[in-house]
């Protein structure tokens, strides 16, 4: 589960402050992967060391809707569907949360996300790949033209 406080400007001008949620549970993690490779949690965060902007955008964009959802008051269920996805789409709070992810100053903001929309019992994993690729890619040195 992660979870987003963010500040943002609505269509009419006026400032608001709210959280969104977001998670991916291990059976919408394999449909995800299954649907589409780019969905694998080690390949996602490849590209977001890879500078890819156009790839990351994209691929992100899914996920985000995908992960989105509302927590019960209770914390018992995590509601998704269609109707609740496609209204935070349509909201300025998305694209303020979209222009966070790839505006470039938020470059570890991207990681986060992925480390913390899997379910937990990957975080580890993909944490020690983040870091190894980070490692691999401090390695290569750019070609100067």
């Amino acid at each position: 589960m992660y979870k987003i406080k963010k500040k943002y400007e609505d269509f009419l001008g006026q400032d608001h402050e709210e959280s969104f949620r977001f998670n991916i549970t291990e059976s919408e993690m394999l449909d995800l992967v299954d649907s589409d490779p780019a969905f694998n949690p080690d390949y996602l965060l490849f590209i977001t060391k890879e500078h890819n902007g156009i790839k990351i955008v994209n691929v992100l964009r899914k996920l985000i809707v995908v992960a989105y959802g509302e927590m019960s008051d209770d914390g018992q269920h995590f509601w998704k569907d269609d109707e609740r996805q496609k209204a935070f789409v349509q909201s300025a709070a998305f694209d303020s949360i979209i222009s966070d992810f790839i505006d470039g100053q938020h470059a570890d903001l991207v990681k986060e996300f992925i480390l913390n929309v899997f379910p937990k019992k990957y975080k580890e994993s993909l944490a020690k790949h983040a870091a190894e690729q980070e490692k691999e890619l401090a390695e290569i040195t750019p070609i100067k033209e």
